[in-house]
């Protein structure tokens, strides 16, 4: 990852930015700051003055205008330095190129969400196959069960009879452990 500091005088304007891009100086932050991302960064930077608190809780990760790989996201931990009378005078930012880890964030979160349709997929699919085998199989046994309490029918004709039946309730017994 490359990093790299910043310095934001209090008038907005970069008077130091190395080694990002020397084209930043002279320059004010939201210029080169995805637009989604700037009202959430100057809302932390204008309470970070209101409350004199010299540095945000967790580093601040947003996009970034890079001058050759179009927007990337970097990772900033802003700092004010104070007068002695706790006036701000200037920002100093140490940055960090993040797009490596926020793209394989984003791959995992795809993966995931992937994985997750497939097993919804996977569990609809079964409770459709299982209804639809259990219903002709239901009708096979009842009507076995029928036949099979035909007293006329010969001791070759129940054998099979049992057997169906017997086939029928293992098949039943398969279908509803799936």
């Amino acid at each position: 990852a490359e990093d790299g500091i910043r310095d934001i005088g209090v008038t907005g304007v970069q008077t130091c930015a190395l080694p990002i891009s020397k084209e930043l100086i002279g320059r004010k932050p939201w210029h080169f700051t995805h637009p989604e991302d700037w009202p959430a960064i100057s809302e932390i930077m204008n309470q970070m003055v209101r409350d004199a608190v010299q540095a945000p809780s967790r580093p601040i990760e947003y996009r970034f205008l890079h001058k050759t790989r179009g927007w990337i996201w970097l990772a900033g931990n802003p700092r004010l330095i104070l007068d002695h009378k706790g006036k701000v005078i200037e920002w100093i930012d140490i940055l960090r190129d993040v797009s490596d880890r926020k793209q394989a964030e984003y791959e995992a979160a795809q993966a995931r969400a992937a994985a997750e349709a497939a097993v919804a997929a996977k569990a609809e699919f079964l409770a459709t196959l299982s209804h639809e085998l259990r219903t002709p199989l239901t009708g096979i046994i009842g009507l076995s069960q029928l036949i099979g309490a035909d007293s006329k029918l010969g001791s070759e004709d129940q054998k099979y009879v049992d057997m169906v039946q017997i086939a029928s309730r293992q098949l039943i017994t398969i279908i509803n452990n799936v």
